[in-house]
């Protein structure tokens, strides 16, 4: 998995880094337009924006800018450009669209590469993402205002999307039941997701296990989940107590919104660039190691992308990035008996 630590970049130096800091300055803002113009188009001229949901809004925006600008940085670096390529490349050839739906069932959807550590891990992970998921997509309309309802009888509401009436549904239904829960089972599933990964970190042994990096974004998650599940028991047992409620979860949104560049749920938008991978692997052949001529794990592309990055740092490890790990780890073998003097034999 890709984590990002800081909000320096360590592979793009001089004047790539000022282009590339420019032009994500651009797509920062023009994505911000954009968005902004959408949510003026799909609320009727900000007619129909809910005023208890403009910080939820005002948050949005502002994580939209800083996380269109880091990614925009990070998929310009040398590495990640060759994969951008590569997966822009898949998406213009109908050939390799398999290959990509393959990889995003693998990748993205299954999630089969946390399986094969854990299953409880992956079971969390499951939860996390597809109650986030679920979250976003029914929260975000509504904080645009390009999702209402309206009354359409005693016990029938109307959908409008983008002010265009839909589908209605009788509030006794499975429909109208699974619209006025989907946020309550999505943070339920988010809940349960956090807390077994959180518990996994605390009973952990790891160096590392409990940094701030990798347990924030959970708190964060857990927090809004249980504020959001608060709100309807607080509307209807403890209505004096609403209003605290409602701030607690608005302000934790807002946090996990600006914490999100920066924390390690930046992985999610780095995450496409595992598809660019996958087609140039199946595209091209494996590199072979100068030493034993048995298969890289990569392809030439990929070792190429990886010593332009180091070079750039300074770091030059070209003839080391073409040995295979198992002729590196013998390698290291013997200079550790050579340094006991024979004793490892």
């Amino acid at each position: 998995m890709i984590e990002l630590h800081s909000s320096r970049d360590f592979g793009l130096r001089g004047d790539a880094q000022s282009t590339a800091r420019v032009a994500a300055a651009q797509d920062a803002a023009w994505a911000v337009v954009v968005l902004l113009a959408l949510v003026f188009v799909g609320s009727a001229g900000f007619r129909h924006l809910d005023l208890a949901l403009l910080g939820y809004l005002a948050a949005v925006v502002a994580s939209t800018a800083i996380l269109v600008y880091r990614v925009s940085v990070f998929w310009r670096r040398p590495a990640s450009a060759e994969y951008a390529w590569s997966l822009s490349k898949a998406l213009r050839n109908p050939r390799e669209w398999p290959v990509l739906a393959l990889a995003v069932w693998r990748k993205i959807l299954s999630q089969g590469f946390i399986r094969r550590r854990s299953v409880a891990a992956w079971r969390a992970h499951l939860l996390l993402a597809f109650g986030t998921i679920v979250g976003f997509a029914v929260t975000l309309p509504l904080v645009f205002g390009w999702l209402r309802f309206e009354a359409a009888g005693e016990r029938t509401y109307r959908a409008l999307v983008f002010s265009i009436p839909t589908i209605s549904f009788s509030v006794d239904g499975i429909v109208g039941w699974s619209m006025f829960h989907a946020l309550i089972l999505a943070a339920a599933a988010v809940l349960c997701g956090a807390a077994v990964l959180l518990r996994r970190r605390l009973q952990s042994e790891a160096t590392g296990a409990m940094a701030p990096f990798h347990v924030i974004p959970l708190a964060l998650l857990a927090l809004v989940s249980v504020s959001g599940l608060a709100l309807p028991v607080a509307g209807a047992w403890a209505r004096d107590s609403f209003p605290l409620v409602a701030l607690v979860h608005e302000v934790s949104v807002v946090a996990l919104l600006l914490a999100l560049p920066f924390s390690k749920l930046f992985h999610l938008f780095v995450r496409p660039l595992h598809l660019g991978v996958e087609a140039m692997r199946a595209r091209e052949p494996v590199a072979s190691c100068t030493r034993c001529s048995g298969p890289m794990p990569g392809t030439a592309n990929q070792i190429a992308a990886a010593e332009t990055a180091l070079r750039q740092n300074g770091i030059e490890l070209a003839a080391r990035l073409a040995v295979c790990p198992a002729c590196r780890r013998r390698e290291l073998a013997v200079m550790q008996d050579r340094a006991l003097g024979g004793a490892l034999c």
